[in-house]
Parts: structure tokens; sequence; C-alpha cells
């Protein structure tokens, strides 16, 4: 018979709800080496369940993926942000999006922009050698939103990138406030962080209509996202007005956002262990053949395991379910945290260690293929993890190959927002 998981402690009352307002990744690291397997968390009169052991995640997110759904609370009030896109949609509309994204991120289709990746790559980074000390935050948040830009939406907007990115940024804080608060009223009372979101998304919304009627206006060519929404939208699959903005909207942030957030982890680590940046430097002067950056590749693996940007899966569960012997409610919440997977010391001998060998062959045949989900798993796994990790490879080798560099702050933590942003912005010493 099945039992009720573990439950985490917390305080009278209000459980764990202090913590999952002020330190949540790290709540969630800390409930699995108490449990490894399951966990349960009183949040108020709330129940939230975390899935942590990688040989039961495949229930959730695989094999019964259609009994947790994203009809959750957080899921609502990222539809308020970013409206009704790839990842926030469910059921047809969802699949329909899917359906037609999906081929613009196969690996081959991203593979055909690796050299403009690393010609943008090198650029910056003889931007970083001229310098002294770098604000890598911002400069990387510019390079991958300039990337995704050409690779989705065809348009090149650097005028453009420090007022999205602005506006982005604020909807992104306004968003995390909602859904942290346990009294949100809806998007149409005008508070005054209602009032903010709203104009943010503005700012986002207009400019992508711009772009989509620049596009209408020349020939389309289905060879981006936009193109083949844009094909779509005149044939029978059609797309309406703000659905065609909605998706643009999530995928291009996505892109951008979920990069940038990993390649300051990865430049960070980097300059923290400058044995390593030796490492990728040799091997990134040799060749730039993508596939043949294996140990760059490594380290961007370990970056991700210790620092995965998408931190955690929110489901509910639409039915009474048992998941390694213990019971899930139906209308429950449940969680699966590829930062507390990663750091499972029974998966990952000393978790907090940076060490890309782990992520050698040997090692790697060995481990669950679960314990190491940087982009979730099953139908809702992102669609654009080929173009994320080519992005990922090909510009860490590009800087290391022209820079020395150390890194600060000397102690980051993580500050998961919707990704699991730095704490602080990541500052470069160029070593001369």
């Amino acid at each position: 018979m099945a039992i009720d998981p573990p439950l985490f402690p917390g305080l009278p009352v209000v459980g764990s709800l202090l913590d999952l307002r002020n330190d949540r990744a790290e709540l969630l690291r800390r409930a699995v080496l108490l449990h490894p397997d399951v966990v349960r968390f009183q949040v108020g009169p709330m129940r939230i369940t975390l899935v942590a052991a990688p040989e039961l995640i495949g229930h959730v997110l695989v094999k019964h993926a259609k009994r947790y759904t994203k009809r959750t609370r957080l899921h609502q009030m990222l539809r308020d942000g970013l409206g009704d896109g790839l990842l926030t949609a469910e059921g047809e509309s969802w699949a329909r999006q899917r359906r037609l994204a999906q081929p613009v991120f196969r690996a081959d289709a991203v593979g055909v922009f690796a050299d403009e990746i690393t010609r943008d790559a090198e650029a910056l980074a003889e931007q970083f050698a001229a310098a002294t000390t770098v604000d890598a935050t911002a400069a990387l948040h510019r390079l991958t939103m300039r990337i995704s830009g050409r690779v989705l939406l065809g348009a090149a907007f650097e005028a453009d990138a420090d007022r999205l990115y602005a506006a982005f940024d604020e909807a992104v804080r306004c968003t995390t406030a909602r859904i942290l608060s346990p009294l949100t009223l809806p998007l149409r009372f005008p508070t005054p962080r209602n009032l903010r979101l709203q104009r943010a998304v503005g700012t986002l919304d207009v400019f992508l209509r711009d772009v989509i009627r620049e596009r209408r206006a020349r020939p389309v060519v289905a060879d981006d996202l936009l193109g083949r929404l844009l094909v779509a939208h005149d044939g029978a699959d059609s797309f309406g007005e703000q659905e065609l903005v909605d998706q643009l909207k999530t995928v291009f942030i996505a892109g951008f956002e979920s990069t940038a957030t990993m390649l300051q982890w990865l430049l960070w680590e980097l300059g923290q262990h400058p044995e390593l940046q030796e490492r990728v430097r040799e091997e990134a002067r040799s060749t730039r053949d993508p596939e043949a950056l294996v140990v760059t590749r490594r380290v961007v693996n370990e970056a991700l395991r210790r620092h995965p940007a998408g931190w955690a899966g929110v489901r509910t569960c639409e039915e009474d379910d048992e998941v390694g012997g213990y019971r899930i409610p139906g209308n429950s919440m449940v969680f699966v945290s590829p930062y507390a997977t990663h750091h499972l010391p029974g998966h990952w001998p000393d978790p907090l260690k940076f060490d890309p060998d782990r992520f050698l062959p040997e090692p790697s045949a060995q481990r669950h293929r679960h314990a190491f989900l940087p982009f979730l798993d099953g139908p809702r796994a992102c669609a654009g993890d080929n173009l994320a990790m080519l992005e990922l490879v090909l510009i860490t080798a590009a800087i290391v190959a022209r820079v020395r560099f150390t890194s600060g702050p000397d102690v980051l933590m993580p500050a998961p927002v919707v990704t699991l942003r730095p704490s602080a912005p990541v500052r470069l010493q160029i070593v001369h």
C-alpha cells in the first residue's frame, strides 16, 4: 500500500513557505540529502512533492507525462507574461506548436549556424581581450540575444538589445514576485506590479509584431522558426496573430536567456579553475569543429550539472498516483528538479566539486539517463537543446581560445527566478 513521502521539516503553520520564497534551489538540494528518492513539503495549506531519484523521474516526465500537466499556478503566471507559447501551452495547442517548431531545432538544422555563432563569439572575445575587466553578464545576454534573433527570427536588432533585455528582465522579476506572493491579483487589476509587467510585455509584443510585419513584406523563406510559422499561418494549420507573437516570444526569450545564464556560470567556473581553462584553451586552438571539442563539451556538461538554467520543472498530478511506493494525491503539485537530482551524492560523488571528468565515456555510460537532465526529458523536454549545446560549446571555445581571465565574485550563489541566475553579475578580470 502506498504511503506518504517523508516530510521535509518546516516551521509551524507555514511549513517551508519562507525557504521557497528565499532559497528555493538550495532548499531542494538540502531536502534530497535527507530523502534522495521522494520528499514532501508543506507550504501553508499546499502540498508539494519533489521526485528526485533518477529511477523515478521517468514516471513523471515520460511514462505518465499526460497525467502530469502544466496546469499549475506557476504556468498561469508565466502565461500572463509569455502568452500561450511552446513553454506554457497544453493539449492540441502545444502539440501543433511543437510539431512546427521541432524541425528548426534539429541538430542538422542548427548546425548551419555554427560559423556565424563562432564569428560572433570571436568578436566578443576580441572586445574582452582589449579590456581589463568586463561585465560578462551583460555582454553574454547581448550575444545570445543577437544569435537567437538571427537563428529564430531572421532579424538583427543590436540597436534594440538593451531596451528589449530591460523589458524582459522587468517581466521576469514581476512574474517571479507574482508567483511567490500568496495573494496575487489577476493581471486585469491595475496594481503597480501588474502595470509594470504589462508595460514590459507590451514592449516585447510591439517589437515582435514589427519583426513579423517586416518579414511578411518580403518573400517568406521557411529557413528559421519565424519563416516556418509564417508559412503555417497562411496554410490550413493557421496561427492567429497573437498566437504567432506568443510562440515567438516564448522561444526567443528561452533561446537567449537560458543560454546566457548557462554561459555566465561556465565562464565563472573557468575563471575559478585556471587549470581547466588551459585544457579548454589548448583544445580550442587546435580545432573549430564542435564535434571535436570533447574537453570543452565535458566542461559545458559539468556546468550544466552544477548550475542547470532550468532548475526545476513543475507539474500538477491530475489524478491519484503512486511513485516508488509513495502516494501522490490528485490535483497536487509535483516538482522534478535537475538542480536537486544533479547533486545526489549517490549518483554524483562529491557533488559540489566542479569536475568535468565525470563526463568521460566510462562514467557516463554507467550513469542512469535521468541522473543528468539539464533540458528535462519526455514530450515537454526543451525543444532548443541542440541549439543551446552548440552555442555553449562554440562560444566557450571561442572566448577561452583568445582570452585568459579570472572571475569574480569568488563565491557565487544560485538566484533562481525563471532560470537559475547567478546571485551577482559575473565579472571577468582579463589577464594580459
